[in-house]
């Protein structure tokens, strides 16, 4: 009896399934791996003993590429762990150079897609390996060459990561997987040629700031010239407005300010007669 009871517990627990969010599975025949069916809602539920499930992650999956060590790639489900990779960018002098690249990819599977990809590939794991890892180094390892070292480093690197970002995306969209993100991490050089790119940095750096110095001189030179500029023409319009009787009436102004002073005397009934006060 217990012999029974252990083996109904046991069968029925066989036969149980659950699907958590993020989760899909597809239904298998267990004899002839033939697709009977696919879970992609969250649930739970009983299947048929001849019932086998292979579970795809449907949530973001992470492929990283950084440092030297280790060998072949590891891979658990959809994510993957391997080596920096090596690519090709133009030389500092000319031709060509290689780069050692730490770089990040980030990506989803519809899930609408896990049937063709089981009856495909039987696992997520292989659909990883043979298909999605492949592409992936070979985009990464192509779109650098369209950049000079210094580009690919500095200013054009979020313009290769879209571009990656993009070809990843035409390639494998058919596959049902969609790329959120790429990052290129770090890039490293040979000793020679980082020597190489630190003095062009540093020489770009002058020449910016020497830019810099000249547009702000310029500038300035702009404004003494618009000030000088406004200052003639006021006193041109001030030159023009300084007609006879102008000034006839400023000397009578300053002639009765200069009395009021006690600077000066007006003598005469015609005011003609004029001392210097004492």
């Amino acid at each position: 009896a217990i012999a029974l009871v252990l083996g109904g517990g046991l069968l029925f627990w066989s036969m149980f399934w659950s699907n958590g969010v993020g989760e899909a599975k597809v239904k298998v025949n267990s004899v002839d791996r033939q697709v009977v069916g696919t879970i992609e809602e969250p649930g739970s539920g009983l299947k048929a003993p001849w019932e086998d499930f292979v579970d795809f992650d449907l949530f973001s999956q992470e492929l990283v590429f950084a440092g030297n060590d280790g060998g072949a790639p590891s891979y658990t489900g959809g994510t993957v762990n391997g080596r920096e990779i090596t690519v090709s960018v133009g030389g500092v002098s000319g031709g060509s150079t290689q780069a050692q690249v730490d770089m990040t990819f980030v990506y989803s599977i519809d899930g609408d897609a896990i049937k063709d990809l089981y009856s495909e590939y039987r696992s997520q794991e292989r659909f990883t390996e043979q298909i999605v890892t492949r592409q992936v180094l070979s985009i990464s390892r192509q779109v650098p060459s369209d950049y000079s070292a210094i580009e690919f480093r500095g200013s054009k690197r979020g313009e290769a990561e879209e571009k990656i970002l993009d070809r990843l995306n035409e390639k494998l969209g058919q596959y049902g997987v969609e790329f959120s993100a790429v990052t290129i991490q770090d890039v490293r050089f040979s000793e020679d040629v980082e020597k190489s790119l630190t003095a062009i940095e540093q020489a770009n750096q002058k020449a910016q700031e020497a830019e810099a110095n000249q547009r702000t001189k310029a500038v300035e030179n702009e404004t003494l010239i618009a000030n000088a500029k406004a200052e003639a023409d006021a006193n041109r319009i001030l030159s023009e407005s300084l007609t006879p009787q102008v000034i006839e009436i400023r000397r009578i102004e300053a002639l009765i300010q200069a009395a009021k002073d006690g600077n000066l005397i007006i003598d005469g009934s015609d005011g003609s007669v004029l001392l210097p006060a004492k």
